[in-house]
């Protein structure tokens, strides 16, 4: 019954008188559609198609509305005057949309706006990249955020140039933000402990930091004091940390051995560079690495001292590991990748730039058992890579939606794209630069296949 209410509710019949006669016309009334039905329809539409869609009715709006497809969207302002008057926020104040995720760059913040007084409710996620700010002002647009979850200082040195230990005690500075659980701080040479405090101070609940690409041009001394002194905030909050991350950070095996000494923390993400040669006595990464077990994912990029014998005690000590990136660990060979055949549960793996790996290595490590689950394969610039070998991935990664062959001029030709374009039928980004083997033809016909 319910079933033939909703049949009645969204068709529409028409009769057309037509040469003394009525031709019965069926027309669906698509905006009497239950709005559950309408959000799972759009939910196989891209952001900018649903934008599109909500324009058709009222209805369709309010799916638009829906709070999954909101946080889908992002808002970036560049490069622009950040006033209520100029463009683009005399636009943004009179509209009826709000954004969950906001991303600024390389903006100057000067006179005050009503901007973050009118979407600051709704933004989960802010990121601020190479903008002039100051504390202040940061404060002044943090307080109309009670329900930012994700905070993103990105290469903002003069917050911290002109951010002093001892400031205007009449100024209140007061701030608590109950929701926020992620900091990055990447790529800031210039912070101190003092502001580093303030900063995770802010969040009680804090699960997740990032001070990734930090510290790389001052001094080793401050380096070491500020590396000691993230290392006492990883003691102080082990019980609740879960996501570490400091890519590109120059850290050495004092700062590893501390981390493996924490026997409270338990992560689920970490990020972090091994820049100096694994010792043989008390190696930091190596304890790390059967310590945190209960990792899902792990990038070692840019590790040039990570070797075989630690990626098997990644493969040994961490089974539940989703995510492993190892884009340019050159010390990798056919040894250690055929380790991570224990790793069933890999859904992105990121072999870029590991030049020694070859034809051997794939077929050990990648290619042992079903890898039905990956979603995502980097095997750019790995030009010991045959054309056999890339013919075996069209057909035992079927499922890939990202595929990175970039600088794989070896193996890549006409006849393989042809393989992974009739195999991958998933399959939504793939990169192709500086393959020269590849005609305009092949490509022309993959770009009809990605379409299609």
């Amino acid at each position: 019954m319910a079933l033939a209410r909703l049949v009645e509710r969204i068709e529409r019949t028409l009769y057309v008188h037509y040469e003394d006669s009525f031709v019965y016309f069926f027309e669906p009334n698509f905006e009497a559609l239950p709005p559950e039905l309408l959000i799972k329809l759009f939910q196989y539409l891209n952001p900018s198609d649903r934008s599109a869609a909500a324009l058709v009715c009222r209805s369709w709006y309010d799916a638009f509305r829906y709070i999954e497809f909101q946080r889908a969207v992002r808002l970036h302002i560049h490069d622009i005057e950040f006033v209520d008057n100029g463009h683009p926020l005399n636009k943004l104040m009179t509209s009826f949309r709000y954004f969950t995720d906001v991303r600024i760059t390389k903006v100057v913040f000067g006179n005050k706006s009503e901007f973050w007084s009118e979407f600051g409710d709704g933004i989960e996620e802010l990121t601020l990249d190479n903008c002039v700010i100051w504390k202040h002002k940061l404060v002044s647009i943090l307080k109309y955020m009670p329900r930012l979850r994700r905070l993103h200082v990105l290469n903002c040195p003069d917050l911290f140039k002109a951010w002093k230990l001892i400031e205007n005690t009449t100024v209140t500075w007061n701030l608590i933000m109950p929701e926020l659980r992620h900091l990055s701080l990447a790529r800031n040479n210039r912070f101190q402990n003092f502001h580093f405090d303030y900063l995770v101070q802010l969040a009680p609940r804090l699960d997740s930091l990032d001070v990734s690409e930090c510290f790389s041009s001052i001094e080793a001394r401050q380096r070491v004091l500020m590396l000691n002194h993230i290392l006492e905030f990883v003691r102080a909050t082990c019980d609740r940390l879960r996501h570490l991350f400091l890519a590109g950070t120059p850290i050495d095996n004092v700062f590893l051995r501390g981390l493996a000494d924490i026997r409270a923390l338990s992560l689920r993400s970490l990020a972090l560079m091994v820049c100096e040669k694994i010792p043989t006595n008390e190696p930091g990464i190596i304890d790390l690495l059967r310590a945190q077990t209960g990792l899902t994912h792990l990038d070692l990029s840019k590790s040039l001292a990570l070797n075989d014998y630690a990626l098997i005690q990644i493969s040994r000590s961490i089974p539940q590991l989703e995510t492993l990136i190892l884009n340019r660990c050159w010390m990798i060979t056919d040894y250690g990748i055929t380790a991570i055949k224990s790793l069933v549960r890999l859904r992105h793996i990121d072999l870029t730039n590991c030049e020694r790996i070859t034809d051997a290595g794939l077929v050990g490590g990648l290619f042992t058992h079903n890898r039905r689950n990956v979603r995502k394969l980097y095997l750019g610039l790995l030009t010991n890579m045959s054309d056999a070998a890339l013919t075996k991935v069209s057909f035992e990664f079927c499922d890939l939606v990202v595929l990175d062959l970039g600088g794989c001029s070896n193996s890549i030709n006409d006849l393989s794209i042809q393989y992974i374009f009739y195999h991958m039928t998933k399959l939504q980004e793939l990169n192709l630069d500086c393959c020269a083997k590849v005609s305009a033809k092949s490509s022309r016909l993959g770009a009809v296949s990605c379409c299609w």
